[in-house]
C-alpha cells in the first residue's frame, strides 16, 4: 500500500531522494502564499494543543516557520525506512495523509486530537546541538544556570541571515536613537538635524516604535517607550554583529556609548555601509544560542524572585538576544515585531 505524506524540510540544501517515489507538490520561499501557508501550519498545531503552547506544539510549530522546502511525496511502504533516513538528512517533520504531524521515524508529534507520543522528538540539525552543548559548558563556567529542557536555535545548515547593508542601516538607527535618548537624559540632547545630517540612512532606518520614542510621531509613548539603556544594548549588539572593534561577544553586561561614538567619528556613513560585513554565520549562532538561554536563566531566576544581577544584565541580554533573533530572520518579523521567546 502506497504511503502519501508531505515534508517540512528547514534545511537551506535538500538531499537528494534516492529512494523510489513519486513527487507531488513542491513549495519554497521564493513562492507566492508559502509563508502564510507555514503559519496556518503553525496554528494548526496550536489548536490541537488546546489553543495553549506545549513544549511540543512549539517546537513544531517554530520548525513550520523555519521550513524552506515542502514536498509532497508517495512512496511503497517498503521504501519508508530510506524515507526516515533522508528525512533527518532534510531536517524535516512530516504529516501524514491523515493529518498527523510527526518526526521523521514517523512518531505522532502532534496527533489530531493532539495527541503525542512520547518518544517523538522534533528534528534539529546536529551542529545545532552540538552549538547547545558547547553554550551549556560556557554557562557552567561562568556559573550561569543551566535549563537544559531548551531546544537547540537555528542550524548552521538552516540559517539565513540579512545583508549586511540592511544591518548596517538598522545598526546607525539604533545608534541615533541611544546617542539622542542618552544625551538628553544627561541634559544636553544632540538635534535632530545633527544626527540627521550626519547619519540621513539612519534617520530614515527608524522603526515605528523609535520614531514615536523619540518624538517624530504621534503615538503611545508608553506602549512605544525605550530607555538609554535598552537603546545602547541594541546599537551595541548590531555592531558587534557586524565586527566593529571593542564590542564583546558573550556580553552580559553593560557597556558605554562611548566606543560607537569614536568609531563613527572617525567614518562615514557611506563609507560604513558600503564596507558592513557580518560576523561569520557560526560566530553569529554561537551568540544567539548563547543569549537565548542566559535570557531564559534570567527570566526563570526573576520569576523565582533570585534575578541574576549583578551577574548578568538583563537589558543587555534582552536586548542581544533581541537583535541577533532580528539578523536570523526570526519568525520573519521586523525590528519592532521580533520576539525573543524562551
Amino acid at each position: 500500500m502506497a504511503i502519501v505524506v508531505a515534508a517540512f524540510c528547514t534545511r537551506n540544501a535538500l538531499p537528494e531522494l534516492t529512494f523510489p517515489h513519486q513527487l507531488g507538490q513542491t513549495g519554497n520561499r521564493s513562492m507566492a502564499g508559502f509563508v502564510s501557508h507555514l503559519n496556518r501550519c503553525a496554528d494548526t498545531a496550536f489548536a490541537r494543543g488546546g489553543k495553549r503552547w506545549t513544549a511540543t506544539t512549539f517546537e513544531v510549530a517554530q520548525h513550520f516557520m523555519r521550513t524552506k522546502h515542502f514536498l509532497e511525496l508517495t512512496f511503497e511502504r517498503d521504501a519508508l525506512g530510506q524515507f526516515s533516513s533522508w528525512a533527518y538528512e532534510a531536517n524535516a517533520i512530516v504529516m501524514s495523509h491523515a493529518g498527523a504531524i510527526c518526526d521523521p521515524l514517523g512518531r505522532v508529534l502532534v496527533g489530531l486530537s493532539g495527541e503525542r507520543d512520547s518518544a517523538a522528538q522534533v528534528p534539529y540539525p546536529p551542529e545545532a546541538w552540538a552549538r547547545k552543548a558547547r553554550t551549556e559548558e560556557l554557562l557552567k563556567r561562568r556559573g550561569i544556570p543551566l535549563l537544559s529542557q531548551l531546544p537547540p536555535v537555528v542550524g548552521d545548515s538552516e540559517a539565513v541571515m540579512r545583508e549586511p547593508r540592511e544591518v548596517a542601516e538598522r545598526a546607525l538607527a539604533a545608534f541615533i536613537v541611544a546617542h539622542r535618548l542618552t544625551s538628553a537624559a544627561e541634559g544636553d540632547p544632540i538635534s535632530f538635524s545633527e544626527l540627521g545630517s550626519a547619519w540621513p540612512s539612519g534617520m530614515l532606518a527608524l522603526s515605528a516604535r523609535e520614531k514615536v520614542a523619540l518624538g517624530l510621531e504621534e503615538g503611545d509613548k508608553t506602549r512605544q517607550s525605550i530607555t538609554p539603556a535598552v537603546a545602547t544594548g541594541a546599537a551595541q549588539a548590531l555592531f558587534w554583529a557586524l565586527g566593529v572593534a571593542g564590542q564583546q561577544s558573550f556580553a552580559v553586561e553593560a557597556a558605554k556609548l562611548t566606543t560607537l561614538s569614536e568609531f563613527l567619528s572617525a567614518t562615514t556613513e557611506m563609507a560604513f555601509i558600503e564596507g558592513a560585513r557580518l560576523r561569520q554565520t557560526t560566530t553569529l549562532l554561537d551568540e544567539l544560542d548563547f543569549q537565548y538561554r542566559v535570557n531564559a536563566a534570567q527570566r526563570q531566576a526573576t520569576l523565582n524572585s533570585r534575578p541574576l544581577r549583578p551577574l548578568v544584565d538583563e537589558t543587555v541580554v534582552q536586548e542581544r538576544h533581541h537583535a541577533l533573533n532580528w539578523i536570523s530572520l526570526y519568525t520573519d518579523a521586523g525590528w519592532d515585531e521580533v520576539q525573543t521567546n524562551t
